[in-house]
Order: C-alpha cells, then structure tokens, then sequence
C-alpha cells in the first residue's frame, strides 16, 4: 500500500513537471514598450529580425513618457535582438496584441499576433509592435501568423 501511494505520489510529480516545463515551442520574449516606427523608414508591412543597434536606429526611434516604467525597454544587442511587425501607414485606429513566437522547425520561428483595426480618424499612424529575444534566434526564418479582430490589448 505504502509503495502504490509512493509510486502514484511520483507519477503525479512526474506528470505536473512535465505539463508545466512544455510550452509547445514557446520562444521567451519581452515585449518592447516606448518606441516608434520611424517617418524615415519604408512604409511597408513587414516583419523585421533586428540584430544591432546601427539597423535598429533605421527603422525605430525612442518614445520615452513621464512616469514610472516611462523609459524605453532596454536592448542588450550583445545577446538580444528584436523582432518587430510592422503595418503599412493607416487612419484606423490599429493594435498588434498577444505576441507570441515559437520555434515551429529547424531554424524556423513563427510569430503569431492579434490585429485588431478600429474606425476611421482624423490622423494616419505606423502600427508596430515588437519583441526582444535571445540572439541565438538570429539565423533562423521568422514566419507570421496574424488572426484578424480576434481580441483587444487589454489595459
């Protein structure tokens, strides 16, 4: 009896750990917060794979804001690097939320996002978003995955 509830008892470990050490090819990743897409930079919908400070300076620019947390998200370009969307000039209220990346293959990332487009007004904006991650990814492919008016950044 002893045994059975020892074994059960490391079964049940054995299975929590697993289930919660799998994240499905989940890549961790910070989101960047207070920065713009330049009016310098192509107008285009892309997605970038940033490496260094000199690229990065061509396509964003720093959008610092008062209060706490108002500071740029810091990038070490000795071991991170960036991976942006980027949207196509536009009048609609848009938002690029609930970014994920995950390693789907041998030297391959796909990105997956939300793209959530508003009403028409009065002024155009760059919708952009991006995530800072490890360097190692820097070779592979990055592929995307958008899913239309499927949700709301929430505040």
């Amino acid at each position: 009896m002893k045994t059975k509830m020892i074994l059960g008892a490391l079964c049940m470990g054995v299975l929590l750990f697993s289930s919660c050490s799998t994240t499905n090819g989940l890549v961790k990743s910070t989101e960047a917060q207070h920065y713009y897409y330049s009016n310098e930079a192509p107008d285009e919908d892309a997605v970038l794979k940033i490496t260094n400070q000199t690229d990065f300076d061509r396509y964003f620019g720093e959008a610092a804001v008062m209060g706490k947390n108002g500071q740029p998200t810091k990038i070490d370009w000795s071991k991170q690097m960036v991976i942006a969307k980027v949207l196509k000039t536009t009048n609609r209220c848009t938002e690029i939320s609930n970014m994920q990346l995950r390693e789907t293959d041998s030297h391959e990332l796909t990105l997956s996002y939300c793209l959530h487009s508003k009403a028409p007004q009065s002024y155009s904006i760059k919708p952009m978003a991006m995530l800072i991650v490890d360097k190692k990814y820097a070779d592979y492919t990055v592929k995307e995955k958008a899913m239309e008016n499927c949700c709301v950044k929430k505040k």
